[in-house]
């Protein structure tokens, strides 16, 4: 946590914690705090305590929750109350005081910068932005800011004494280059330049004296450096130094926007190594964000088989579904294999939530894709062990749901046992199965005649109570039905009144309804 205060600087935010053991925990995700929602359980989290006054009653019971689900910190803006107020805060826990005028979402977006950094084998930290442009105001003597091609603010220096004016503070609070009528200009002048490019102090709006070079990776432009020159321009040592600045920030910006792929990659093939049966490291419960003593849950999504048996889209139809399932649950992970997308949902505490995200998940592959899809949603299991036998369970409810018509789009194992069973017994018996000979006799006189004394007495034994209903679902007369009924019963020697025989006829009958 230390390096996100020191990073970031005073003017974004600050910590009055002073136990050297609280500044060093590891910080990972931001989580924002709503009284109406379960906190989720996220080691090493931060917990944006947003429209929570520092004196709130409820702060000491907030705080004891947020120890408990293994956070690091909590971040909080004070409103104009004084730091004395956070006295009643336990000692158990980091303490985030954040500037009243950054919006909650720059935080969590420096906060991203600062934790998903890495050293790499050359020596080049993937987001060590800040450090690098602290290292640019040491030798230009000026602030610096470095930006993206949507002009925001990528990072700042921090560097004690160093002068900014009012468009530099409003873009470092705001995360974002104010939108100025010089602006075009400017960015214009610096991508068509090969290296520095001046503009003097403006009066009208009292923007200091700055120079500026483009960020590029080989000729492709992906940012620029902003170095505000105190008193006179930067001399050729610097300029040399900005240049050079330019080539690593191109690194790390490239290096910035692949993490998030180069990450999703990593997890989904170590979720299909889980899903194959391999264990996995010591490591590999925490990646996934999986919790001893909580459940998970597997979900699997398809495209619904069509009769031309095109192919689905599997790659675009596992990004939908993490994308959305992401916004809403931390730590998802996909993988496709085959025709479906597997979706792990770690720590479910709430057993009605995964079928509610799965619906919304639903909606929006439709949306996107303009396929139908289904989902299967696992029983919760806990510990990393049972990810196998989660997925074999979302295979079968999957196999159920893709081949029976009027199915529901989601579905769970209890949702489905019975057909389960079923498809079951059917493979257990194929090659052996030994029908009633009454059915034997039934299903001949079917084909020899196209006769439809198996479909009615399925009807039939669907709805023993309600022949209505059943001559409803044939389209026939009821009386018709009671009359295939009664000759069923005269021709084979069908016996629905003796409890075993009625079972094992419908039995035959149900397990022999495809062939």
């Amino acid at each position: 946590m230390s390096r996100l205060i020191t990073t970031v600087g005073p003017t974004v935010c600050q910590s009055p914690t002073t136990a050297d053991k609280l500044l060093e925990r590891v910080i990972s995700t931001a989580v924002v705090f709503d009284p109406l929602d379960d906190l989720p359980d996220l080691p090493g989290g931060v917990l944006f305590l947003v429209g929570v006054a520092s004196d709130n009653e409820n702060m000491p019971q907030i705080v004891a929750e947020v120890v408990e689900r293994g956070y690091s910190a909590v971040a909080i803006k004070l409103h104009g109350r004084s730091a004395a107020s956070l006295g009643s805060l336990p000692s158990t826990i980091a303490v985030i005081v954040v500037n009243d005028d950054i919006p909650w979402r720059h935080l969590d977006e420096m906060l991203s910068a600062v934790t998903s950094g890495q050293r790499t084998d050359d020596g080049i930290n993937e987001t060590g932005l800040f450090e690098l442009a602290n290292a640019v105001a040491m030798a230009a003597g000026g602030s610096v800011a470095i930006e993206d091609l949507e002009r925001n603010v990528l990072a700042y220096s921090t560097v004690d004494g160093q002068v900014v004016d009012s468009v530099r503070q409003n873009g470092i609070l705001a995360r974002q280059v104010p939108d100025l009528s010089k602006n075009n200009d400017q960015y214009r002048e610096v991508m068509q330049a090969s290296g520095v490019v001046h503009f003097p102090y403006d009066p009208a709006d009292g923007e200091l004296a700055r120079c500026s070079a483009a960020i590029r990776a080989g000729r492709v432009a992906v940012g620029s450096i902003w170095v505000i020159e105190k008193d006179l321009p930067v001399g050729a040592n610097a300029e040399a130094a900005i240049i050079e600045a330019c080539r690593l920030a191109s690194i790390q910006i490239l290096r910035a926007q692949n993490a998030r792929d180069l990450e999703r990659q990593v997890r989904s093939e170590w979720l299909r190594s889980l899903l194959y049966g391999h264990p996995g490291v010591p490591a590999t419960a925490s990646r996934f964000g999986i919790s001893s003593g909580l459940d998970s849950v597997i979900v699997g999504f398809m495209i619904r088989s069509t009769e031309d048996g095109s192919a689905s889209p599997i790659h675009e139809l596992a990004t939908v579904a993490e994308q959305y399932c992401s916004v809403f649950r931390a730590n998802v992970s996909s993988v496709p294999i085959g025709q479906i997308a597997y979706v792990l949902l770690p720590v479910v505490r709430d057993k009605a939530m995964p079928k509610r995200l799965v619906a919304g998940t639903i909606d929006a592959i439709e949306a996107r894709l303009g396929c139908e899809a289904i989902a299967a949603v696992s029983s919760p299991e806990c510990g990393i062990e049972r990810i196998t036998a989660m997925r074999a369970e979302v295979d079968e409810v999957l196999a159920v749901i893709n081949d029976s018509a009027g199915s529901p789009a989601i579905a769970a194992r209890t949702d489905v046992h019975s057909q389960i069973r079923l498809r079951a017994l059917k493979k257990t018996d194929r090659g052996q199965h030994s029908e009633h000979p009454a059915v034997t006799l039934l299903l001949e006189h079917d084909r020899k005649k196209r006769t439809e004394y198996r479909n009615s007495l399925m009807a039939y034994l669907a709805h023993p109570e309600d022949v209505q209903r059943a001559a409803e679902d044939l389209g026939i007369h009821p009386n018709t039905l009671r009359y295939r009924v009664r000759r069923a019963k005269e021709l084979f020697d069908i016996r629905l009144d003796i409890p075993d025989d009625r079972l094992v006829t419908w039995l035959d009958l149900r397990l022999t309804s495809r062939q």
